[in-house]
């Protein structure tokens, strides 16, 4: 399969309202925002375009990596982790980086290959994530899935992590808008710009002072921001 992605990770305020805008008028903007921590319009390269230089790079085999047109005039990043696992793209993200906040959101375009399983589209490793599962018994045709996992007990399932699905479900070969917002009480997830869910979650969105640093033994290896896992 392939996957193609574009991301703009930003704290506080939810972007919303660009959808129609070609690439440079939503660069424009997105720069623009107050409180913008990480900005990747993948124009050729995984760069921070919000002028934080929070870069990244590609992990894995580099035949996984190429680029085509994307949305509004834009590029965007395929990754074919199918035939070459574990390649996607890793931004350094350790506990005490500009990643680091109570209080988030984040957007991101999509589209999607048919592949069984899951697909985490864009996670903060061991924190939380955003997904695909394609389950016949449980999740079919992609259902979006939004979790944030305990903050002290991180990459991993239990009742103390917020974990749902809008049964809502993405067509392959299509582009989407997916985001979510986190105000330290709710987070609402949305799907081309409407709202489709919202979860209250006391824990609180990691890390916090009882984060462990590094990761337990078992789970991932950091709190890397990543694309396309």
């Amino acid at each position: 399969m392939r996957f193609l992605i574009s991301v703009t990770l930003i704290l506080t305020i939810l972007a919303s309202g660009i959808a129609s805008a070609d690439q440079a008028a939503v660069t424009d903007m997105v720069k623009k925002i107050s409180g913008l921590v990480a900005y990747y319009d993948l124009e050729g390269d995984y760069n921070d375009a919000s002028g934080n230089n929070l870069n990244g790079k590609q992990v894995g085999d580099a035949a996984a990596f190429g680029w085509t047109d994307g949305v509004n005039g834009g590029r965007a990043v395929t990754i074919d982790y199918t035939t070459y696992n574990g390649s996607f793209v890793d931004i350094p993200a350790a506990i005490g980086s500009s990643f680091d906040s109570a209080t988030a959101s984040c957007f991101i375009w999509v589209k999607l290959s048919p592949k069984e399983g899951w697909q985490a589209i864009c996670e903060r490793s061991n924190l939380w994530y955003l997904e695909t599962e394609s389950k016949p018994a449980e999740w079919q045709n992609n259902a979006i899935v939004w979790r944030i996992y305990h903050p002290v007990e991180v990459g991993g399932g239990g009742a103390g992590q917020m974990r749902d699905n809008a049964n809502i479900t993405m067509e392959n070969g299509k582009w989407y808008q997916l985001a979510w917002t986190f105000d330290g009480l709710t987070m609402v997830g949305f799907v081309n710009g409407q709202k489709v869910i919202s979860k209250d979650y006391p824990e609180g969105l990691g890390p916090v002072a009882g984060t462990p640093d590094p990761p337990p033994a078992g789970k991932g290896a950091n709190y890397n921001f990543l694309l396309g896992t």
